[in-house]
């Protein structure tokens, strides 16, 4: 059985769309880009993700919807830059 949302977001590719979607694709660049990165609030995040993510994301945290999206809003653009380290996205090879 498939996880919900596709996997919940497919990957660092749907995260990407899900930001350029929903209108936050400065943000994204930022965080994918060797520059300072953009803070994002906890609900332009929620925006982003969408409820579906959200409550998929706090049932499997334990943490409150609110919390998800406050925590994630301070780790998720350090985590992006980590995976592409030289400004870009990583490739299989």
């Amino acid at each position: 059985p498939g996880a919900p949302d596709g996997g919940l977001l497919a990957g660092l590719g749907g995260l990407i769309n899900r930001f350029q979607e929903s209108g936050q694709s400065d943000i994204i660049k930022s965080w994918i880009g060797t520059g300072q990165n953009l803070p994002i609030s906890a609900s332009q995040l929620g925006s982003v993700l969408g409820p579906t993510v959200i409550k998929a994301l706090a049932a499997k945290t334990g943490l409150s919807e609110q919390e998800l999206t406050a925590q994630l809003s301070q780790i998720l653009p350090g985590v992006v830059d980590k995976l592409t380290p030289n400004g870009q996205l990583p490739t299989h090879s």
